[in-house]
């Protein structure tokens, strides 16, 4: 039994179920329709035939003397009990002579009481002398005389139950039928599904092995809603593999990353512990350890604040009016003491009525990487540009530095992603700087882009929305 109810909770048996369960309501309802349909059909050309009748007979009627006489010959001539009544209803003649006619109930009875009202009236019901269901036909003339015929309902009862029983029959051989398509419909619908089934299955299993890639078959012939789900499947899979080679990157460049530091404040502090040192050397090793030791809290720092940005709802962020060139000279002074070392200088060329709307935050830390990261390659020169162009604004960092050959351009803005590693090392940087730019700029609702000769210099180009439209193009 416990078997018999798992197997009806299999989407298969679900859909077999519902499918049939259709159809039997379906063939219910046409059998009770055309069963009622066909017995009214049938009624209504008995009564239709007995009215006729009874008009014929008021000829008779009206030319007879003796109404019991007329009654039986009427009935014999239209096989059916023939009742007379006069202009009060009242019974004259009756063809059943050997019953007792209950005149009160005959002159009372609706089909009587409807002829003399409107000309004609009928009536089914059961009549208890007869035993059976009869039809009452009655007729009038414009006298009040008129006629009621009456014939047991027997013959339109049994070709009811003659054609119910062919259709009950019929509906049997369709339910069959219906059985074999629904259980090969629900086959085929049930394999895509069981197949994906398995392929979770197989993704899932992956996953706790330390895989996230699975081989995911897909019909490339569907396309339908099945076949749609099975490349979702396929996609998912791969952004499966992707997420996680992703990952591993990332642990494995922030292991890089925090592992220089850490080694060098480790072997720097153990010598000071262990080794006599003069105090020109122990004050030479304790910069170096306060430098790594600052190193690691820019990366801390700037990892803290990325996630920070990427976990933040859209709806809670700040948009408003920011005038770039207010930002840019703000950026330009902040930075003095490191263009000064790097001899090199910045200029702004931004006009004062240029207004972007974001977080005014974002956009001074986005200017803020950009232009210390053009000072870590510059020659010496690095121009802030700043414009209107149709509905956003454009904000350039330019420098004249040797340059970024094209293969590192696609990766540029990924995290700890380095086009001279142990020079930015060398420069403090933390790897981050380009990808928090990127995460602010594209949360601020604008685009940002990088554009590099080698041996001339690279410009990054940063789309804002502008004041008017509050709306720039995406990354």
């Amino acid at each position: 039994m416990r078997r018999m109810f798992r197997t009806f909770r299999t989407f298969r048996a679900k859909l077999l179920v519902a499918f049939l369960g259709v159809v039997v309501v379906a063939e219910g309802l046409t059998v009770l329709a055309l069963d009622r349909a066909l017995a009214a059909s049938l009624q209504s050309q008995l009564a239709r035939r007995l009215e006729d009748q009874a008009r014929g007979a008021l000829d008779w009627v009206a030319q007879g003397r003796h109404k019991a006489v007329v009654a039986g010959r009427l009935a014999a001539i239209t096989a059916t009990r023939v009742t007379l009544f006069d202009e009060r209803g009242a019974v004259v003649g009756d063809s059943a002579s050997d019953r007792v006619v209950d005149v009160a109930a005959v002159t009372g009875s609706p089909e009587i009481v409807a002829a003399r009202r409107d000309g004609v009236g009928r009536d089914a019901r059961f009549d208890a002398q007869a035993g059976d269901a009869v039809l009452f036909v009655a007729v009038a003339a414009s006298d009040g005389v008129g006629v009621r015929l009456a014939t047991p309902l027997a013959d339109v009862e049994s070709a009811v139950a003659l054609v119910r029983r062919r259709l009950l029959a019929t509906s049997a051989v369709v339910f069959v039928l219906a059985v074999v398509v629904a259980m090969a419909v629900a086959r085929l619908l049930a394999r895509p599904l069981s197949a994906m089934r398995d392929t979770a299955q197989t993704i899932a299993q992956a996953i706790t092995q330390g895989r996230y890639e699975a081989a995911v078959v897909v019909d490339e012939g569907a396309h339908d809603e099945l076949g749609d789900l099975q490349r979702s499947l396929q996609s998912l899979s791969s952004q499966l593999s992707q997420a996680e080679a992703r990952r591993r990157e990332f642990v494995g460049d922030l292991s890089h990353e925090i592992g220089t530091p850490v080694a060098a404040i480790q072997g720097y502090s153990e010598t000071l512990l262990h080794a006599a040192v003069d105090d020109a050397t122990r004050a030479e090793f304790v910069g170096v350890i306060h430098r790594h030791a600052g190193r690691i809290t820019r990366l801390v720092d700037d990892l803290r604040f990325l996630s920070t940005e990427e976990s933040r709802p859209r709806a809670l962020r700040r948009r408003e009016p920011v005038r770039v060139a207010d930002v840019a000279r703000h950026v330009k002074r902040a930075l003095q003491p490191r263009t000064g070392e790097a001899g090199a200088h910045v200029d702004v060329i931004v006009a004062d009525d240029t207004v972007a709307v974001g977080d005014p935050d974002h956009v001074e830390r986005v200017l803020l990487n950009l232009v210390d990261n053009a000072v870590k390659y510059a020659r010496g020169g690095i121009v802030v540009r700043g414009r209107r162009e149709g509905d956003h604004v454009v904000v350039i960092v330019e420098d004249d530095g040797p340059g970024i050959p094209p293969e590192h351009l696609p990766r540029l803005f990924e995290r700890f992603y380095r086009v001279d590693a142990g020079r930015s090392r060398a420069a403090g940087g933390t790897g981050l700087g380009l990808a928090i730019v990127r995460r602010l700029v594209v949360d601020m609702g604008g685009s940002v882009d990088v554009q590099s000769t080698v041996g001339q210099g690279t410009r990054f180009v940063v789309a804002l929305p502008s004041l008017d439209t509050g709306s720039a193009p995406a990354s």
